[in-house]
């Protein structure tokens, strides 16, 4: 016997073609030896703490190592020498295993998440979740990869196998919801599967996928928390969870909505205060307390529309805004108080199908005014310091289900409807925080009569006080998200 260590040795592999022994340790080093001299080739020490696991490529000829760190280090076995590193992975690193059929490496961290790995271009390919809770222990103690059957092996209390599904086999699902998340650039949409992608925007590549968000229902809506870090989905079975998308890991389940459908969700925070908010057609608006626990009962909801609840939108600081099927629109305080309900005008002259409110945005650079799309593809504009309607911008789009979102500054809008077409708008010289603002009857005479041509598409033509910059269609399907970068 002899010693190479100087901690508790976690891993031995023989390697048959070259006779050397590969060991790894706690004591943060991964030794090749030499059996027939008994003397080490070579020491890796770039782990800065425990190495828990490693494994060996024949075929791209390399070892993937994992311990304490976060990350998998790839090694050249003749020499010792760092060859890249794979980075994702949000808790330590358990175990690492090689599939050379497939090409592909799986790391295994110690929350429960099992990553995909190409070896070639060095990319995740998917990440998976194990949200089964085992007991005593929460955690899976190992895995394994089978080339026979192309599934991946994991064992806690017990045995659970992971199946490989073919592109063929899960088709392209409609996406029912995008978000853009501007702290990590990155895309994240869902699909009606319940599938979650998260694609770099400047690469333009998936950064990795996870799936069954919520079984045996659609995915309704995604919103980010204020940190961005973590993300709220709903359903249409009636759930609400919340997850870091990062790795895909469901953090709290939000219960006591019911089994109605789920159409929007939001993030409100006021001062300490945190908390989860969801609507949809139970005609209520649930709130939940943003607190340490992984299940949250109802705080206590908000009541007082007559019909389907479509949109959400929070205004900082304390302001809940909602919009309904019937075309109603309810301002809320946290608590439960209604604070003001806004009806579009000619109320009474519109069809059952123009009054839906599709969307609520809050524009507070533009004097805090709060914009409702309605299904008659005209958008409201209303100050909320006296719930005054400032403007109706009939915007000409020709299909229902249309969407809109504004830059930072709220200095431009963008509309998009069902046939794929997008338009910008011109908010810039927008400034309704002003009562004398608002045009004379001379004004409104003149603005009639005028008219400015657009001059090489870069004169915009004035519509009342909102220029028209111009417009192209987008996609040749329904628009279902749009959000400026």
């Amino acid at each position: 016997p002899f010693k190479l260590h100087s901690d508790w040795v976690t891993k031995l592999m023989y390697l048959n073609h070259s006779g050397c022994l590969v060991t790894s340790s706690m004591d943060s080093t991964l030794r090749m030896v030499d059996l027939e001299r008994k003397k080490p080739k070579w020491t890796v020490d770039d782990h800065m703490r425990g190495v828990y696991s490693f494994d060996f490529c024949r075929t791209y000829n390399f070892i993937a190592s994992c311990g304490v760190e976060r990350q998998v280090l790839l090694w050249n076995p003749f020499t010792g020498r760092s060859v890249g590193a794979l980075h994702g992975h949000s808790a330590s690193v358990q175990d690492v295993v090689v599939s050379e059929t497939e090409n592909q490496l799986l790391s295994l961290a110690t929350d429960k998440v099992i990553k995909v790995w190409d070896i070639r271009s060095h990319k995740c390919l998917q990440t998976i979740t194990d949200q089964s809770v085992y007991w005593p222990e929460n955690r899976i103690s190992a895995m394994t990869h089978d080339p026979q059957r192309r599934t991946i092996i994991t064992a806690g209390t017990k045995l659970k196998q992971w199946y490989r599904v073919t592109k063929e086999n899960v088709g392209i699902r409609p996406i029912t919801t995008a978000i853009y998340n501007s702290a990590f650039r990155q895309v994240v949409a869902g699909d009606t599967d319940g599938s979650i992608s998260v694609w770099s925007i400047d690469r333009g590549e998936s950064v990795f996928t996870f799936t069954d968000t919520h079984p045996d229902s659609q995915l309704s809506a995604m919103v980010f928390d204020s940190s961005q870090r973590r993300m709220m989905t709903s359903a249409r079975d009636g759930s609400v969870k919340m997850w870091n998308f990062n790795n895909g890991q469901c953090l709290k389940v939000c219960e006591g909505f019911g089994d109605s459908e789920v159409s929007c969700v939001t993030y409100l925070e006021e001062g300490p205060n945190r908390f989860i908010a969801a609507a949809g057609w139970n005609r209520k608006v649930c709130i939940w307390v943003d607190g340490p626990s992984s299940k949250e009962p109802v705080h206590h909801c908000l009541e007082g529309h007559t019909d389907d609840i479509i949109c959400v939108e929070f205004c900082p600081p304390s302001i809940v805004a909602t919009g309904s099927y019937d075309g109603k629109i309810m301002l809320w305080k946290i608590d439960g108080v209604v604070k003001s309900i806004m009806n579009p005008p000619e109320e009474n002259s519109r069809s059952i199908d123009q009054k839906p409110v599709e969307q609520l945005l809050y524009m507070p650079h533009r004097g805090k005014i709060l914009a409702a799309l309605c299904a008659d593809a005209n958008v409201y504009f209303w100050r909320l310091v006296d719930t005054k309607l400032m403007y109706t911008l009939k915007t000409g789009h020709s299909a229902l289900g249309a969407t809109m979102c504004t830059n930072e500054g709220n200095t431009v809008l963008y509309t998009g409807d069902a046939l794929g077409f997008v338009y910008k708008w011109d908010l810039s010289s927008v400034d309704w925080r002003r009562e004398n603002h608002a045009p004379t009857t001379q004004q409104i005479r003149q603005m009639r009569t005028e008219r400015v041509s657009i001059n090489n598409g870069t004169a915009p033509l004035i519509t009342g006080k909102v220029g028209f910059f111009y417009g192209w269609r987008a996609h040749k399907q329904a628009l279902v998200s749009l959000q400026h970068v």
